[in-house]
C-alpha cells in the first residue's frame, strides 16, 4: 500500500532521525508516571514507577516549521500530492499534507524508530517494522475501538460472560488494569482501583476518517449504565461503574484513550449483601431485566422510582436513604395519593401485591411502621433510621419494579384497589 512514497518516507524519517542523533542536538528528558501491574503469590500488585526517558518528540515538535523546509520533506510531501490514492488511505486533506503529514506520520514514525534503536535494533531494522506497521494500518478502512467499565464491588463465578448487545463480563487482566492506572489513577483515587476485579467491555467498529483515529462513540456509556441500572434492579448488592473509559489504536503504539470518571462518589450497602455477586445463571435474568427497563424507562412513575432507586446507593444506610425508597414506592404504588390515608394504603397495596395469606398481616404491619420512620424523618420528628430499615425498603422497590417489569406497565390505581379487593 505504502509502495508509491515508502522510499521518499524512509528517508524523510532517516533524515529527522539523524538531524536528533547529531551531537550538536540536545534532546530534552522527561520524567512520567507508569503504573506496572503484576500478579504475586495470588494478589495483584501495583507498582508507580518514574522512568526517564529521551523526549524525541518534544524535540521535533517545536521545529516543526523548519522541518517544513528540509529537502526530504518536501520530497515526501510532494510524492503524496502526486497519488490522491495515498492521500486518502492516510486520510489527509489536499490542502493540509505538508503539515499533517509531518505531525501525525513523520514524527511519530521517527520518534518509534529511535526507541527501536535505543532498545537494540539497528536502524534498517527498526524502519522496517515501523514501515510494516504503517502499511499494515492504513491498508484498513476500519480500526477497532474498546469500551470499559470496571464495577465495584462485584464478583463473578466466571472469568468472562457475554451478556447482551455484544457486551461482555471480564475479569480486568494486569496489562488492562495498568492501562487504566496510567490513563486516570492520582494518588487520592488509587484505593478505588484496588478493589476492581471485572469490568464491562464491549467494542466498537469505526471507520477511519483522520491520521489520529479519535473518534469515540458515546453510545456504549449510555449502554453500560442501563446495564449497571439492570444489574440493581436484578438483585441486591452495591455495584457501580467507577468509570468509563474508550481506547481507540494508534500508529506506532500511541493510542487515544477517553475517560468519564465519577470523582469522589462512594456506593453504601448493607454489611452482609455489600458485595455483587454474578454467575451465568444471571444472564437471562439481566436481559428480561435490560429490555423490561428500555420500554417502561419512559413512564414517568417508573423513571422517578429508578433514579431515586440508583440514586440511593450514593448514600449511606440511614435517613435520607429511607426516604429516597418511599418517594420510589409512592410513584409506583400511590399515585392517587391525594385520596385516602397513604399508610394504610401503601400498607395494604403491599401486603397483598407480594404476601400470602400466611404472612399478609406481617408484611402490612412491616410496612405500617416504615411509613411511620419515614414521616417521621419527613417531618424532622425523629432521626432513627437503622441499615436494616433501609435494606427492607430497598428490597420492597426492588420487588415492586421487578413486578412491573414483568407486568410490562406500571399498575394503575383501578388495578391496585382491585387487588386489595380480591377481584382481579
Amino acid at each position: 500500500m505504502l509502495e508509491p512514497i515508502r522510499k521518499e518516507l524512509g528517508k524523510a524519517v532517516l533524515d529527522l532521525r539523524a538531524l536528533v542523533r547529531d551531537p550538536g542536538s540536545s534532546i530534552p528528558l522527561w520524567s512520567w508516571q507508569r503504573w506496572d501491574v503484576q500478579t504475586v503469590s495470588g494478589e495483584r500488585v501495583m507498582n508507580l514507577e518514574h522512568p526517564i526517558e529521551k523526549d524525541y518528540q518534544k524535540f521535533l515538535y517545536y521545529q516543526i516549521e523548519s522541518l517544513l523546509q528540509r529537502d526530504s520533506v518536501k520530497s515526501l510531501v510532494t510524492s503524496i500530492q502526486e497519488h490522491a490514492v495515498m492521500r486518502e488511505a492516510l486520510c489527509l486533506k489536499p490542502n493540509e499534507v505538508g503539515h499533517e503529514v509531518t505531525w501525525d506520520y513523520l514524527l511519530p514514525m521517527t520518534g518509534a524508530v529511535l526507541k527501536l534503536e535505543d532498545a537494540g535494533d539497528h536502524i534498517t531494522e527498526a524502519i522496517g517494522k515501523i514501515l510494516a506497521d504503517l502499511d499494515a494500518a492504513v491498508r484498513q478502512p476500519m480500526y477497532t475501538v474498546k469500551y470499559f467499565a470496571p464495577l465495584r464491588h462485584f464478583m463473578c463465578t466466571d472469568d468472562e460472560l457475554e451478556l447482551t448487545e455484544g457486551i461482555y463480563i471480564r475479569r480486568i487482566p494486569n496489562d488492562e488494569m495498568a492501562g487504566h492506572l496510567n490513563a486516570i489513577a492520582t494518588h487520592t483515587n488509587f484505593p478505588d482501583f484496588q478493589e476492581l476485579q471485572f469490568q464491562l467491555e464491549a467494542v466498537e467498529q469505526i471507520k477511519r476518517a483522520s491520521p489520529r483515529m479519535g473518534a469515540m462513540s458515546g453510545t456504549f456509556q449510555t449502554l453500560f449504565s442501563e446495564i449497571e441500572e439492570a444489574l440493581r434492579v436484578l438483585k441486591v448488592g452495591a455495584v457501580g461503574s467507577l468509570f468509563y473509559r474508550g481506547q481507540s489504536p494508534g500508529f506506532f503504539g500511541s493510542g487515544q484513550s477517553m475517560t468519564v470518571y465519577s470523582t469522589g462518589v462512594r456506593l453504601y450497602g448493607e454489611k452482609e449483601t455489600f458485595i455483587y455477586k454474578f454467575s451465568k445463571e444471571d444472564i437471562p435474568n439481566l436481559i428480561n431485566v435490560h429490555k423490561g427497563l428500555k420500554s417502561l424507562r419512559t413512564n414517568a412513575r417508573f423513571a422517578i422510582a429508578l433514579r431515586r432507586f440508583g440514586g440511593a446507593y450514593t448514600k449511606p444506610m440511614g435517613d435520607d436513604r429511607v426516604l429516597d425508597y418511599w418517594i420510589a414506592l409512592e410513584a409506583l404504588l400511590l399515585p392517587d395519593g391525594k385520596e385516602g390515608e397513604l399508610r394504610t394504603k401503601a400498607a395494604l397495596r403491599l401486603a397483598w401485591l407480594f404476601g400470602t395469606n400466611a404472612n399478609r398481616s406481617e408484611i402490612f404491619k412491616k410496612v405500617q411502621k416504615s411509613y411511620d420512620l419515614r414521616s417521621s424523618i419527613a417531618h424532622g420528628t425523629a432521626h432513627h433510621a437503622k441499615p436494616e430499615d433501609a435494606a427492607y425498603l430497598e428490597d420492597l422497590v426492588r420487588h415492586t419494579m421487578l413486578h412491573c417489569l414483568e407486568r410490562g406497565e406500571v399498575p394503575e390505581p383501578d388495578w391496585l384497589n382491585r387487588l386489595v379487593l380480591n377481584v382481579l
